[in-house]
């Protein structure tokens, strides 16, 4: 295995290595974020003041107001947020919500705008990916209704003509790279304050929304510093304290079984969960979930959930199953058109560029649309946003979005041809120098790291998520003294270790076909994440590689 050692300087104490590493220049603000320190006022955000005032307005003239989400978790969570502060907290009942099917696709169509006209409603707040929505803004403003855009997405040269755009990304706003359910957040803070609701009310914004602001902060794969890191962080300490969770997050962790939860979770567990309802069927179900605080009732919906997440996982094996079959994997860029179920493709594209360490575009063709709408995603080495930017001035694409390592396009059929042929073409422009795979480690553990305190608080970095990794060490001559195997199934191996006449313990899961090369050995050098031991207390390492 190739790797890299990322911070050789070892008269820094190890979580001062670690922090260099991520390019953290206030050490106290980022191991111990407060509202004081990491906080920015909501009304620095484009448009915030404007979008208050109107809605403000609303409430004062009883309009017809209609939060219009999306289909994926980030839709549905930040719905939420928006509808239930409006309904519940500031108990405003002329207020609905929207959630279009996965038949209709992203974006506000408009159909969906002449259905809101009928029913009267004259202020829409907008959730995610409305930034380059430019023709159906115009249309919604000829109809007379209003549209605050809230979105975090990167935005085109041209704006959409809408009341107003609440965007991280515009003006001057400190932090760029907050996930739509953040900016949410923002709006009903800036609300919270203009209305100065009272003591009591602003706890109850806390703990009833900051859970579901970190449920898609993390799945929406943004990075976890600065203002996201706080949110996520603060979250994690109210839905670990049972008496702070409000009743819905709380049905939600019991379902789960989950005993502590951490990023990790809300990745693998939580997300995938609220996500298969809008993929496979409607996303109502979804929305329920959190809008329900009835353990009985929150339960039916959760048993819904579990089926379509198991239904999810069969099909997006099978898709990836039958790509692998069919394309070629030595392409600088994968591209797979076909078929597919579009509800899944994001996640086999991310499955493929992990795998090939490639970046790889699935297209969902949608025949009577004569279009196809696809997922990107990409490895650090490479920019999906910079392919998508220069494939957009091609003008082939009807819409897109997306981030650096992932995205999202919208094309014509008859376009494909010229769409493979500009990957090639623009591969040269965005290929980096080095393509080869390489394992980034931390830093090597010495015999001084094992004997300070810092080894046993790294979990002050938590959580950890995108561009705050957990750590990966280099640990050199090991001394293997003594393997068992563990787990329910005697599947996976536990090491006890020594270095410098210090043991610890190394886990690796499945790794039963490692015995005979630690049985074998006297001493190893390994490549291992650090792990908080949350049963037993303390730490242990976990096996990625031997070197």
């Amino acid at each position: 295995m190739k790797f890299e050692l990322l911070n050789t300087n070892y008269d820094l104490s190890l979580i001062d290595r670690l922090l260099e590493i991520r390019n953290i220049k206030d050490k106290e603000k980022f191991l111990n974020p407060t509202w004081k320190n990491s906080w920015y006022d909501p009304f620095l955000l484009s448009d915030m003041q404007k979008s208050i005032d109107r809605i403000i307005s609303a409430i004062k003239n009883n309009e017809r107001i209609i939060v219009f989400g999306d289909y994926d978790v980030d839709g549905v969570t930040s719905t939420y947020v928006v509808f239930y502060f409006l309904y519940k907290i500031l108990n405003y009942k002329n207020v609905s919500i929207r959630l279009p099917s996965r038949q209709d696709g992203y974006w506000i169509r408009g159909f969906h705008l002449d259905e809101l006209k009928q029913k009267n409603v004259s202020l829409i707040i907008t959730v995610d990916n409305w930034i380059t929505a430019v023709e159906e803004v115009s249309y919604a403003k000829s109809l007379g209704m209003d549209l605050i855009i809230t979105d975090h997405h990167t935005p085109l040269e041209v704006l959409p003509d809408a009341y107003s755009i609440i965007n991280p990304k515009l003006w001057n706003y400190p932090f760029k790279d907050l996930a739509w359910v953040g900016v949410a957040f923002k709006l009903i803070s800036a609300l919270a304050n203009r209305l100065n609701l009272s003591k009591l009310s602003k706890e109850k914004l806390i703990n009833y929304f900051l859970p579901i602001v970190a449920i898609w902060t993390v799945a929406d794969c943004v990075p976890l510093i600065d203002e996201n890191r706080f949110l996520v962080k603060k979250w994690l300490e109210i839905i670990n304290n049972s008496k702070k969770r409000p009743p819905n997050i709380d049905n939600l962790i019991s379902y789960l079984k989950l005993k502590e939860v951490d990023s990790y979770h809300i990745w693998f567990v939580i997300g995938p969960r609220l996500n298969a309802s809008g993929r496979i069927h409607k996303p109502d179900n979804s929305f329920q979930v959190l809008f329900q605080h009835s353990k009985s009732v929150q339960e039916k919906y959760l048993d819904l959930l579990e089926e379509m997440n198991k239904q999810r996982q069969n099909t997006q094996s099978d898709i990836l199953k039958e790509i692998e079959e069919k394309i070629d994997l030595n392409e600088n860029i994968l591209l797979a058109v076909g078929d597919f179920h579009e509800w899944v493709i994001w996640i086999v594209a991310g499955r493929l560029s992990e795998k090939y360490n490639k970046p790889a575009i699935v297209l969902s063709v949608q025949k009577d649309k004569n279009q196809a709408v696809g997922s990107c995603r990409s490895p650090l080495y490479f920019s999906i946003i910079e392919l998508l930017n220069k494939i957009w001035e091609e003008g082939i694409l009807e819409r897109y979005w997306g981030h650096a390592q992932a995205g999202g396009l919208t094309i014509n059929l008859d376009n494909l041809d010229k769409f493979k042929q500009l990957l090639k073409k623009y591969w040269e422009d965005i290929l980096p120098d080095n393509l080869e795979k390489i394992l980034f480690v931390d830093t090597e553990l010495l015999k001084q790291d094992f004997l300070s305190e810092d080894i046993q608080n790294l979990d002050l970095l938590s959580p950890f998520w995108e561009q705050n990794p957990k750590p990966v060490f280099l640990i050199k001559d090991v001394k293997v003294v003594k393997v068992d195997v563990v787990g329910k199934q005697n599947n996976h191996i536990k090491i006890l270790a020594e270095k410098d006449w210090i043991q610890f313990n190394i886990l690796k899961w499945s790794g039963l076909s490692l015995l005979e090369k630690l049985k074998s050995s006297d001493k190893l050098s390994v490549i291992v994440n650090w792990e908080k031991d949350s049963f037993n207390g303390g730490f242990y390492f976990k096996l990625i590689d031997f070197i």
